[in-house]
């Protein structure tokens, strides 16, 4: 006699058809063929609807292979959490007695300076770290707040897999082409800078100026703060194949979030490794010249498909030769306008217009980096990774 299971592939199908739960375990296939979830309405190369190819995936009908077949495991965690644990990173007597005067105009130092030589006060008393109960609660307390959002990123905006999130440690499984926004989104709200936008429990949160605020009737409510702009974290990505071994995958990712720390922190790592087994690597500061290093990768990138650029592009920037013969200011004057002039349409109106437009991005990250060809190589293989990422979809 067949189980009444019989239909179904495992117990949490069963369990979600019949009580209409969410599935708990996701596949690394799933996560692969979520690639595709946020285009329905349009169409692949073939024709075929998004959707309908979505269904065709999942019921394993003959024929049809995932466009996409890459997922993402993401490591992120505090840097030095131990020292604000501690207390060394904490903000001193005197900065909190500062930032209590609310006029610019005063000079809060001197004033303190003056009290404690009139009251004989030792001034070092008021240079030592503030640790106190209240202190440590703080920190515990803002760690548990950033944990609660976590599971609505991962699960609800970028349709990933939580496995993990506890204080300042975050392990999740994402669909390849929302790796590096689910990350560099993570960090934002655990700093609580980015001006970042959250759903959870169908009320819109803002993650800005270190503090978590809710939105209601256009208002922006302050609810607690956050870690503040000095607490940062180190991130390590591994981008593999659905089918790749997943123990070797965690250590992968594993080994690229030690490169981040190793990077001094406040930095993330990825590790793409190809189905071919060729693998690549790349290693970068979040933030260079206080510009956002993802935003503006993605940016270049997304630019390059609207302008409806051959990925053939990216291999001509990332010419190893070339690279090696110009610095970096003749990289970006000189030799990126005659590869965007090779890859359009001749037209010198336009074409103008696109050389302002890449080479301005360009230099919001290359301001004072000039002799800087490591960062330029590292940031041309970013926007390689979102190309990467992006492939079999739209």
């Amino acid at each position: 006699m067949k189980s009444k299971y019989y239909k179904f592939r495992n117990f949490n199908d069963y369990m979600a058809e019949k009580y209409s739960l969410k599935k708990d375990v996701v596949s690394t296939t799933e996560l692969a063929i979520n690639n595709l979830l946020g285009y329905f309405g349009e169409k692949n190369k073939n024709g075929v609807k998004y959707e309908e190819l979505i269904n065709k995936l999942r019921n394993n009908e003959e024929n049809y292979k995932l466009p996409n077949p890459y997922f993402s495991i993401i490591f992120l965690d505090g840097d030095k959490m131990g020292e604000w644990i501690s207390g060394k990173k904490s903000p001193d007597l005197l900065t909190r007695l500062q930032q209590s005067i609310p006029s610019k105009d005063i000079d809060a130092k001197k004033i303190y300076e003056d009290f404690c030589k009139d009251k004989n006060i030792n001034l070092n008393v008021l240079k030592r770290s503030s640790i106190t109960p209240s202190y440590h609660k703080a920190v515990t307390r803002t760690l548990d707040h950033f944990s609660s959002f976590i599971k609505s990123v991962v699960e609800y905006e970028f349709n990933g897999l939580l496995i993990y999130s506890g204080g300042d440690d975050v392990l999740a499984f994402v669909p390849a082409i929302n790796a590096l926004k689910c990350a560099n989104k993570i960090r934002q709200i655990y700093s609580g800078n980015g001006r970042v936008e959250v759903i959870k429990d169908d009320k819109k949160y803002v993650f800005r100026d270190e503090t978590c605020y809710l939105t209601e009737n256009g208002n922006e409510i302050p609810l607690f703060p956050m870690m503040g702009k000095k607490a940062t974290m180190s991130c390590g990505i591994a981008i593999v194949n659905h089918k790749f071994p997943l123990y070797d995958a965690l250590d992968i990712a594993r080994k690229a979030e030690k490169r981040a720390k190793k990077n001094d922190r406040k930095s993330f790592a990825v590790s793409l490794v190809k189905h071919s087994g060729q693998q690549e690597e790349i290693t970068l500061k979040w933030e260079i010249e206080g510009n956002d290093v993802l935003d503006v990768s993605e940016d270049i990138w997304n630019e390059i498909k609207k302008d409806k650029m051959s990925r053939k592009l990216l291999y001509m920037l990332l010419d190893e030769k070339i690279l090696d013969e110009l610095d970096v200011d003749e990289y970006i004057n000189y030799y990126f306008p005659y590869i965007l002039n090779r890859r359009t349409i001749p037209n010198k109106e336009k074409d103008s217009r696109i050389y302002k437009k890449y080479i301005d991005k360009f230099n919001t990250i290359f301001k004072e980096s000039r002799n800087d060809k490591k960062l330029l190589i590292q940031f041309l293989k970013t926007i390689s990774i979102f190309e990467f990422t992006q492939r079999g979809v739209k």
